[in-house]
């Protein structure tokens, strides 16, 4: 079975029978019209389509026998999967997208709000997983994929707020840095009768690298507004971009 269209896949499940006792010329086998009705039995999953029987003579060194084959069309119900894999996983991605827009100040509610979208996503990722054939890899399967994919997007929002806490620790810093200096500017030039009122000690170009290093990583405090536009975009481009064009092309099926 072919799982990479899931949850729009359509698996064609061959019945064979064979009877390899007598050859072909002695018996031939062939499915009953009856037979192949196969009831009226309803799963959640599965909607049974077309079904058509073949007959064949299969050529061996021994001789010549009869098979006959029942081709049974597996069509998936999509609304169970649609809702439960798919649409919780965006949820959840807009979840963690709300981040932004929550208070830097407010770290409680930004670390638990990233770290229950992300480990929601691995929950139905592997709930769905459980429901799939052992050693599926989520590159068998453009579903996994796409909720690989919300894991990732749900993964940058963490990272997002450890690198925007980051660079106001180090702007902090900077400023206390910034502060300390020009109290030292004050005294020195006030031990000389210099007015120094209103005076901004900036780290210039001749400060050292290190210093200008941290200037610049203390810019991720702004981190916040960027992501409000930036992340979305994202996630548009590599869903229109990437898995739109890997759904249709199948490059992960083996021929």
């Amino acid at each position: 079975m072919d799982f990479w269209l899931m949850p729009f896949d359509t698996q064609e499940c061959p019945v064979l029978l064979g009877l390899y006792r007598s050859f072909a010329s002695q018996v031939t086998i062939r499915w009953r019209e009856p037979a192949l009705q196969f009831g009226t039995s309803k799963t959640t999953h599965w909607r049974r389509g077309e079904v058509r029987a073949t007959s064949e003579i299969a050529d061996y060194d021994s001789g010549s026998y009869s098979t006959a084959t029942a081709h049974v069309r597996l069509t998936r119900k999509t609304s169970a999967l649609l809702i439960f894999a798919m649409l919780v996983s965006f949820f959840f991605v807009l979840l963690g997208y709300s981040s932004f827009f929550i208070a830097p100040a407010a770290v409680p509610a930004r670390v638990a709000n990233g770290f229950i979208c992300f480990l929601m996503v691995i929950n139905t990722l592997n709930a769905v997983r459980r429901e799939m054939p052992s050693g599926l890899s989520v590159s068998g399967s453009w579903l996994l994929l796409f909720m690989f994919y919300c894991m990732l997007f749900d993964l940058i929002v963490l990272l997002e707020f450890a690198a925007l806490n980051f660079g106001q620790q180090v702007h902090a810093a900077n400023e206390k840095r910034r502060e300390e200096r020009k109290k030292k500017k004050e005294q020195e030039d006030s031990t000389r009768g210099i007015s120094v009122e209103g005076v901004d000690v900036q780290i210039d170009t001749s400060a050292p690298l290190c210093e200008r290093w941290m200037e610049q990583v203390a810019k991720c405090r702004h981190l916040d507004v960027v992501c409000r536009w930036l992340f979305p975009l994202l996630f548009i481009l590599g869903f229109t971009c990437v898995l739109l064009p890997l759904y249709y092309t199948e490059p992960f099926v083996a021929e």
